[in-house]
Parts: C-alpha cells; structure tokens; sequence
C-alpha cells in the first residue's frame, strides 16, 4: 500500500485520493445503517465515479461485500479534514 505496509484482507484498511494517508474515517452504509471505522493506508480507488475503497472485511461487516458498492457517508475522526 502507499504506506508502505503490506495489505491484509482482515484490516481496517481503505483507499482514499481525497483524505490524507493516516486519516481515520467513519463509513457509514446508508443503506444499512452499519459504520465501521477505517484508516486510509491507500490511494485509489482506480474506478471512476468511487470515493473510496474498503477491505473485504470492512465490506462485509457493512454489509455491501455482495453488491461490492453502497452509497455511503464518509466523516473523518483524524486528519487534516477531521470534523471539529
């Protein structure tokens, strides 16, 4: 990954080009309802139109590893874009 850590499927990692590398964020399915917190390690995503990439992990525990994409809320707890 960009940070130069090796990826696991199992982490709390996620790709952003927008937050910086070590923001923690709070993902939130809006379809769902279920947030998990995550530490952008990456920059991507790769596909057009995507704000952000999560692991499987994350995916699963938000309930979108199916479809693979959810409409989503992404708040920063740290960081430079952190809400205050």
């Amino acid at each position: 990954m960009a940070n130069g850590e090796k990826f696991s499927l199992n982490s709390d990692a996620a790709a952003s080009k927008v937050l910086p590398l070590g923001t923690k964020a709070k993902v939130t399915n809006l379809d769902t309802g279920k947030s998990e917190t995550v530490e952008v390690k990456d920059r991507g995503p790769a596909t057009p139109g995507r704000v952000m990439d999560v692991s499987p992990s994350t995916a699963d525990k938000l309930g979108m590893k199916k479809d693979g994409t959810t409409s989503a809320e992404i708040t920063p707890l740290t960081g430079a874009d952190a809400a205050k």
